[in-house]
């Protein structure tokens, strides 16, 4: 068998790194431009706005992206399916964004209130396109439109920092422009697929009724792990909340592994389940669960080992303080990748609701303990309070594995 015939599998998830690496990277200069450019505290402001972004961006994929990924895929080509599918996040995201607007305006000026609500749809948007391209194996023409949006955001980025003029709200109107930019690409690029007549209301069941217990699961992991950013807002200060944003923001350069990876790998997980059977699925599963928690540990291992250098050589020396900390927030981002692996699994099986247990009861303990572990140790007991918060969910995973919930006689391909 020849080395391309080899690789051949492969090409839709390696191509889809190579995509998110451009996305990786536009955000991690986005954040090393605008922690340049502000005070502690203002990245710190900028860091929940971000944050803030990404939650709802995962409330929308519970709902509308990895349904479609799983079940939607043998409708991916369906003109109608699409519209619905846009339709239904369009909805979805002016919600958000009108919620935004509300508590908002309690806590910020009014026109980065109108900036974020505005980046806040059309970010929502702009994942579903992506999506879309990755689910019907389109990376080709993803990487073309993600690296055109990307480049021309941090080079409106980099201009406005030279100019001495990059601020919150710059930095809002580049993810804007960026956004706008993939919508477009998607308009152009994704032409006139198959018309085969889906009412709304059978799109949103089937998402529904595959969605919910995702949503259910990214309720838990939000409180769970995202929830120590703001803690440390309410209970420390902003420049605490500026400190783990910057290093959350080196730790997302393994995105381009993980989430490039996952992106296509999961329809191809279920696709080989459906068609090749269960063995095929299993030995995938088994490859990713190999591949990606292991590339992440090397990588986050070297940039543990120059913490102090290379914070202080991005950030220009404002994070120092908190570089001790990068090797133990890296563990936490390698048991994310683990369950990740995990939870993916046991999604493409048709199981979404088992990993609740584990989910629920991380959030009760970060419920119980976030207070007293940010209150005592600072954060210190932030960053702990994130990592047995994920060994505590990869211990449920692992434990139902063990007790043979992913075994052949247990999956019904037609779930």
């Amino acid at each position: 068998m020849s080395i391309l015939s080899r690789l051949t599998p492969f090409h839709g998830p390696i191509v889809s790194v190579f995509d998110q690496a451009f996305v990786s990277l536009a955000n991690f200069l986005t954040g090393v431009l605008v922690a340049r450019a502000v005070s502690q505290e203002a990245f710190g402001t900028f860091t929940l706005l971000y944050t803030s972004l990404v939650i709802v961006s995962i409330l929308s994929n519970a709902l509308i992206i990895s349904p479609m990924r799983v079940v939607g895929v043998k409708h991916i080509d369906n003109k109608s399916y699409i519209y619905n599918t846009v339709a239904i996040q369009g909805i979805l995201a002016g919600l958000f964004a009108l919620l935004a607007i509300i508590i908002g305006l309690v806590f910020l000026p009014i026109h980065i209130v109108v900036l974020f609500a505005l980046s806040l749809f059309l970010y929502q948007l702009q994942q579903l396109v992506r999506s879309i391209f990755q689910t019907s194996i389109k990376v080709n023409s993803l990487l073309a439109i993600d690296a055109s949006s990307n480049i021309i955001r941090v080079a409106l980025l980099f201009y406005f920092l030279h100019a001495d003029q990059l601020s919150i709200a710059i930095a809002l109107i580049a993810l804007i422009i960026s956004s706008l930019m993939t919508c477009a690409g998607f308009i152009w690029i994704r032409g006139n697929p198959e018309h085969k007549p889906i009412k709304l209301q059978q799109t949103h069941q089937e998402n529904w009724q595959y969605g919910r217990w995702i949503l259910a699961d990214v309720i838990l992991t939000v409180i769970s792990l995202q929830a120590y950013l703001y803690y440390a807002g309410i209970w420390l200060d902003m420049q605490s909340v500026g400190g783990l944003g910057a290093m959350q923001n080196l730790l997302n350069t393994v995105n381009v592994i993980q989430i490039g990876f996952m992106a296509v790998a999961i329809p191809m997980a279920r696709t080989k389940l459906e068609k090749q059977g269960y063995q095929a699925w299993k030995r995938w599963n088994f490859a990713l669960l190999i591949i990606l928690p292991g590339s992440i540990s090397i990588i986050l291992g070297l940039l543990s080992w120059y913490s102090s250098a290379i914070m202080g050589l991005i950030y220009a020396n404002k994070f120092n303080d908190f570089a001790y900390l990068l090797p133990f927030f890296a563990c936490a981002y390698v048991l994310a990748t683990l369950n990740t692996v995990l939870a993916n699994a046991f999604r493409t099986a048709g199981k979404p609701s088992l990993g609740l247990h584990g989910k629920a009861g991380s959030a009760g303990f970060t419920l119980l303990c976030a207070y007293f572990l940010i209150q005592h140790f600072g954060v210190i007991g932030a960053v702990g309070g994130i990592v047995l918060s994920q060994t505590l969910i990869c211990v449920v995973y692992v434990s139902y594995i063990v007790a043979g919930k992913l075994s052949q006689a247990n999956i019904d391909v037609a779930r």
